[in-house]
Parts: C-alpha cells; sequence; structure tokens
C-alpha cells in the first residue's frame, strides 16, 4: 500500500483547468510588471527622448523632407494647389523648388542682373499671394534695369539653411548679388518650423505604442522598429547638423560662396512693427554686449544709432548690412503692425511687400553706386562668442515649438485630449510660449471648460497685450460666463486691432445685443457682412436686433436670406413665424 501510495505520489496527474488559469494569469501578470518596471527606468532614465517622429501630414502641404540635413524639410517641386491658404499651401512652386514663377538656369535674354533675395517666411510670402511677394514686387520694380529677382525664401529656415540652400539650388543660377534679409529670429539653431512631413506606413498601433510607451519608444528608435529612426522629426538632427552659432557660420560660408563664384553680397535686416513704432532688435550696449531685455527672452529695441548683433557679426565676415526699418518709419497709417503685416508684427502685408521691395531697390542701387557703407571687419570669434552670448540659438524652446506644433495638430483635428497633454506638455518646457497657452484656451474652451480658458487666455494676454486674437478668444469666454462689460472690453480691443476681422465684428454686437444696445450691434453685424457678404450668422444676427428694433420689413429680409443656409434655416423659419404672428 505504502509503495502504491507513493507510485500515486509521482505519477503526474493532469493540472486543473482552474489551476492552469491562474498560472496562466499569474505569468501573464509577471510579464505585464516586467514591462510597467522597463517602461518605469525608460521614462527616469530619459532614454528615449521626447515623441519627435514626423506624423503624416497633410498631402496638399507644400512642403516635404529634405535629405540635406542642414534644411530639414524644404518646397516640393512642381507644387500645384487650386485652393491655396497661402500658409503651409500656396498657389505654386518652380521645378527648382521656389515659391516663384518659372525659372531656367541659363539666364534669359536681356537679363544683365540676377539676385536672389535669401530669407524665411517673410522671403516666402506667408500670407500674401505669389504676385505680392517681396521678390515679385522687386523684379517689376527692377524691371526697366534688366534685372531678375529669384524667391530663395523658406518658412522656418535660420542662416544657415539659407545659405546651404543657396550652395545646393542657387548657385547653378550664377547669382551677381545675393540679398539675405535677416529676421531676429534667424538666430535660433534649428530650423523653427519643425514641419512634420512624410511618415513611413506603419500600424496604428506602433503609433499609438510610440507616442504612449517610452520603453516601445526607445527599443523602436534603437532598432529602427517600423523604421520610426529613419523617420524621426528632423529638428534633432538639424539642429546637430546645424551646430551652435549658425549666423556667424552661415554668414561666413555666404561670404567664401561669394569670393568663389563672384557675386557681391548684402545683409537687409527685417524689423518689428508694433502697434506705435516700427523698431530694430538686437542692439549691444557700451561695452559690447547684448543689451539686456526686460524679460530675459524678448531683445529689447535698439538705440538710436546703436549697433546691432547682426551688423557686427556680418562685419566680421566683410558683409554689408543695410536696415530696412526706415523704409518704413516715413509713411503709412496710425498703426505700423496693420499697415505693414498681416497683423503678427513680422510678415509683410501686400503693402508691406511693397514697401520693402521699394527699399531694397534702394538698397541695391546704392551697392552698387558705392554709397553703401563698407563694413568694419572684425574677429570672426568674437562675432561667435557676441552669438553664443543672445542665448537665442540653444535648445530653449526648441522642444516646445515641436510640441506646440503636436498640439495645434491635434486641435485641427478634433482630438481636444490629445492636444491640451501636449500643449501642457510645451508649457512645462518653456511656460512662455503665448502659442501654447492661446491654444491651450481654445482647446478648453472647445470642451466647455470656460475657467481653464480664460486663465490661459490671461497668460496669453500678459505675454503679448496687444494679441487681437487673444482679446477675441477672451471675450467671447467672458461673453459665456455673463460677464458681459468685460467681454465687450476685450473684444472692442479686439477689433481694433483686427479691424476687418468679421468674426469679432459680429461676436461683438452679439455682446451688444444682449446689453440691448442695438442700434451699435446692427451697425457691426452689416460691418460683419460688408467685409464677408455670404455671413449667415452675422445675416440672422442682424435679422434678430432689427425685429428687435420693429424694422419688421429688414428683418425679413434678412431672415428670408438666412433661410438659404443649412446653419441658420431652422432659426431664420422660426424668426419669419414670429414675424407672421405679430401681424
Amino acid at each position: 500500500m505504502g509503495r502504491e501510495q507513493a507510485r500515486e505520489r509521482h505519477t503526474p496527474r493532469e493540472e486543473p483547468p482552474r489551476r492552469r488559469r491562474h498560472r496562466a494569469l499569474a505569468v501573464a501578470l509577471g510579464l505585464v510588471l516586467a514591462l510597467v518596471t522597463g517602461e518605469g527606468l525608460a521614462r527616469v532614465r530619459g532614454g528615449a527622448g521626447e515623441v519627435k517622429a514626423i506624423d503624416l501630414e497633410a498631402p496638399e502641404s507644400a512642403y516635404e523632407r529634405s535629405r540635406n540635413p542642414l534644411l530639414g524639410y524644404e518646397l516640393k517641386r512642381d507644387y500645384r494647389n487650386a485652393a491655396p491658404d497661402l500658409r503651409r499651401t500656396f498657389e505654386r512652386t518652380n521645378a527648382h523648388g521656389l515659391r516663384d514663377r518659372p525659372r531656367t538656369h541659363a539666364r534669359p535674354e536681356g537679363i544683365e542682373r540676377r539676385v536672389i533675395l535669401l530669407g524665411d517666411s517673410v522671403v516666402e510670402g506667408h500670407g500674401v499671394a505669389e504676385g505680392e511677394t517681396i521678390s515679385s514686387r522687386l523684379e517689376q520694380l527692377l524691371r526697366d534695369e534688366a534685372t531678375e529677382v529669384l524667391n530663395f525664401g523658406v518658412s522656418g529656415y535660420n542662416t544657415r539653411a539659407e545659405v546651404a540652400l543657396l550652395a545646393d539650388r542657387g548657385l547653378a543660377f550664377e547669382p551677381d548679388v545675393v540679398v539675405l534679409v535677416f529676421v531676429h529670429n534667424d538666430f535660433t539653431d534649428f530650423n523653427r518650423e519643425a514641419l512634420r512631413l512624410g511618415a513611413s506606413p506603419r500600424p496604428a498601433w506602433a503609433n499609438h505604442l510610440f507616442e504612449r510607451s517610452h520603453l516601445f519608444r526607445l527599443a523602436a528608435l534603437r532598432l529602427n522598429l517600423f523604421q520610426f529612426q529613419a523617420d524621426l522629426e528632423p529638428t534633432a538632427w538639424n539642429r546637430r547638423a546645424v551646430g551652435e552659432g549658425n549666423v556667424t557660420s552661415g554668414l561666413g560660408e555666404l561670404a567664401r560662396l561669394a569670393d568663389e563664384h563672384g557675386f557681391t553680397t548684402v545683409v537687409a535686416v527685417w524689423p518689428t512693427f508694433l502697434d506705435h513704432g516700427v523698431i530694430d532688435t538686437g542692439g549691444i550696449d557700451g561695452n559690447g554686449r547684448p543689451a539686456p531685455s526686460s524679460d530675459g527672452r524678448t531683445p529689447p529695441p535698439a538705440d538710436e544709432g546703436q549697433t546691432l548683433v547682426i551688423e557686427r557679426i556680418a562685419a566680421s565676415c566683410g558683409i554689408p548690412t543695410a536696415r530696412l526699418s526706415p523704409y518704413f518709419r516715413d509713411e503709412g497709417g496710425p498703426n505700423p503692425r496693420l499697415e505693414w503685416t498681416i497683423g503678427d508684427r513680422t510678415h509683410p502685408s501686400p503693402a508691406g511687400c511693397r514697401r520693402a521691395a521699394e527699399g531694397l531697390a534702394d538698397v541695391l542701387r546704392r551697392q552698387t553706386s558705392g554709397r553703401l557703407p563698407a563694413p568694419q571687419p572684425g574677429s570672426a570669434g568674437a562675432a561667435l562668442a557676441l552669438e553664443r552670448a543672445l542665448d537665442l540659438g540653444g535648445s530653449g524652446g526648441g522642444s516646445a515649438r515641436v510640441l506646440i506644433n503636436d498640439g495645434v495638430r491635434h486641435l485641427a483635428s478634433g482630438r481636444l485630449d490629445e492636444a491640451i497633454v501636449t500643449l501642457s506638455a510645451a508649457l512645462a518646457e518653456d511656460d512662455g510660449e503665448l502659442a501654447a497657452h492661446y491654444n491651450l484656451a481654445v482647446a478648453f474652451t472647445r470642451k466647455g471648460e470656460g475657467e481653464r480658458a480664460r486663465r490661459h487666455f490671461e497668460s496669453a494676454l500678459r505675454i503679448d497685450p496687444e494679441s487681437g486674437a487673444v482679446h477675441a478668444g477672451l471675450g467671447m469666454v467672458l461673453s459665456t460666463q455673463g460677464r458681459l462689460e468685460s467681454a465687450r472690453e476685450h473684444l472692442e480691443r479686439a477689433l481694433l486691432l483686427r479691424p476687418d476681422d468679421a468674426d469679432v465684428a459680429v461676436n461683438l454686437g452679439g455682446v451688444l445685443a444682449r446689453q440691448e444696445r442695438f442700434e451699435e450691434a446692427a451697425a457691426l453685424f452689416r460691418r460683419a457682412l460688408a467685409a464677408r457678404e455670404e455671413f449667415p450668422a452675422a445675416r440672422l444676427n442682424l435679422a434678430r436686433v432689427l425685429e428687435e428694433l420693429d424694422r419688421t420689413a429688414q428683418a425679413r429680409a434678412h431672415y428670408l436670406r438666412a433661410l438659404e443656409h443649412a446653419s441658420t434655416a431652422a432659426a431664420a423659419a422660426a424668426g419669419l413665424e414670429r414675424l407672421r404672428d405679430e401681424r
């Protein structure tokens, strides 16, 4: 009996199903625990870095990934778009990947001088039609001087990238003159747009894991799983290629190319346009140091006669400079920002492009006649030290800008929670990012979280008290909270800053209507319709206030027009029914 019992103890028996389930569960839990532990270690060690993988941009984008790490991205060649937004999409590009009319490497008959205009979005023409760009206007002005002007502007490029584009594509045109339009943010040592273009196809779950899991992201980047390493967002490798001091190195390379290929150069300094003046920034104090800023971030206006940092750097490379600010100061309306830009202090409006072209034409004539002051050469090493002292070319804000781009993309796609997480991460990187606060406020507004939206709009206003978009957004949030007087003040300020904005006019009219200031509201609704004839909401609201003012015939006419649009048809029908009942 004892032996039989012993045999029974050593004879394998089938494990009960319940125990098998428990064992499988234990194994699964162990695996999960290991993955969680690995994820935690990856997060603590930071080995995977930030999520910077390129996402598939809309196919109509005018940009594509560049094989040149100094560029990171570039304009597509032979691009066409029948309905461009003039920001990420344009009417066309030519066969050389320029936002310009068709050009040939061979010099056209009758052309005696070729000018290449280098720059970023200011030269590219952000927000304006092709025929209104600075290069197009300049070519028209110089037509009688047998001059051709080529547009070599690409949004977001810094100085080093602009010169790399010249070397890559511009030298084949054998230019006589290269004008580099310098904007102060060109000191940033990577191409600021951090555009997300051209990802490889991969499963949705892989994209999800890459965004959510540090452990998976670390493995994907180290092992190039699903081509994540190859598609890594260009900012990092662009920054490595550019190095530190991109303006000094870029202008040094420009001077070398000029000597080697026999063209002349000039740096045209682009100003900043405020509501009450046109200023240059980045002055050097009496000790030869960058003038301190009031907030540690924004370069202060240069004093009259003060040398600019860019002028000192260009001089060290033997390149003459010319400020464009004087050409904008001698004419124009009372508000330079509205007169010369599309409203953002930097990008020129059609009038700004025309005036810039007039200024550049004068600069070129002065250069040809020898009236452009010759630079006083200095030490390239000192210039590089000066550029680094600015502390505008480093990583500060770089990760934040990439995250902001992600957040805006999520916001545009209606993924509000993802937008909020990403934009909040951007603020953790740099709490002074106006775009992060503004877009967070928009996201919270769309989610119906008015108080959180208000706080971010107010933070944005502290950064830029003269932003019409922020005043408009804050005014609408306050309106929904019933704080009509404060809402009215912000919307009035927004309309002053953006006088042609029909949406702001309608929103302000809505607040005034709620305050029973019907005549003023009607005037604003008419103003909106004058700016945008097919604006159903403005027409419906005009009909309503006319009804309140007992102008029945006019109200009926506008209700009938509003009835033609699906978005306002139901409310317009109700309004017409009320008018019938009142007869």
